[in-house]
């Protein structure tokens, strides 16, 4: 099976959505009804071990790298099981830590459970991104800055969404840019690999909550200076 939740490494530099081709625009689907919070099969609630069907893995693997070797052999699914692996991820775990657990459990369909500020647990589906790089349509990455600041990065130029309502605000203005052009997909990151992952989760979340991007798929992307 095809990775379904990448983690995919971006320059920083972009205008708001780069068009990888003219294509044409799709209305965005109507907001359909979350799916409700599940049983985990791995539960990320610090930044040095996973929770696998009630057992404590410790993370391990090159200090740099993307693979957790004691994890890929904790999670044990029959072949041609094809429901999404459910991963509940505490708020102040290290996004460097989400980016290793999803890379690598890569070969499933990844779903991520986070609680919002509210404590409520919401969920966000992890998608592949396109295989193919002359599918038309746009995509971009978001990167949170420590003061909460974002920068959405693509092929032209970087711009940034500052203020206290910049995830909102991204969301508006992806509204607006998918009239003229279907984004395929959309990463999303921090600036520091270890921000919280909070601070990644409610832009993500701000995003799909009203299908801003449509039906673009959603990946965890890294910047690269």
């Amino acid at each position: 099976m095809k990775a379904a939740a990448w983690s995919v490494r971006l320059a920083v530099s972009a205008s708001l959505v780069a068009c990888a081709g003219a294509g044409r625009t799709a209305p965005a689907p109507s907001p359909s009804e979350e799916a409700p919070a599940a049983t985990p099969d791995v539960e990320l609630r610090d930044a040095k071990t996973a929770l696998v069907a009630g057992r404590s893995v410790a993370l391990d693997g090159v200090a740099e790298g993307l693979v957790w070797p004691a994890l890929a052999s904790a999670v044990n699914r029959p072949r041609g099981n094809h429901a999404p692996l459910v991963i509940a991820i505490g708020r102040d775990v290290p996004l460097s830590v989400v980016l290793r657990a999803v890379w690598t459990l890569r070969d499933a369909d990844v779903r991520v459970q986070t609680a919002d500020a509210r404590g409520e647990v919401r969920v966000l589906d992890l998608r592949p991104r396109p295989d193919s790089t002359t599918e038309t349509g746009c995509h971009l990455a978001v990167f949170v800055a420590a003061n909460g600041d974002l920068r959405v990065a693509a092929p032209g130029g970087p711009r940034p969404i500052a203020g206290p309502d910049a995830a909102d605000a991204l969301a508006r203005a992806l509204a607006k840019e998918r009239s003229a052009c279907t984004i395929r997909y959309v990463g999303f990151g921090a600036d520091a690999p270890e921000a919280p992952w909070a601070t990644v989760f409610d832009v993500a979340r701000a995003v799909d909550r009203d299908k801003a991007a449509g039906d673009a798929r959603y990946v965890l992307a890294e910047p690269i200076p």
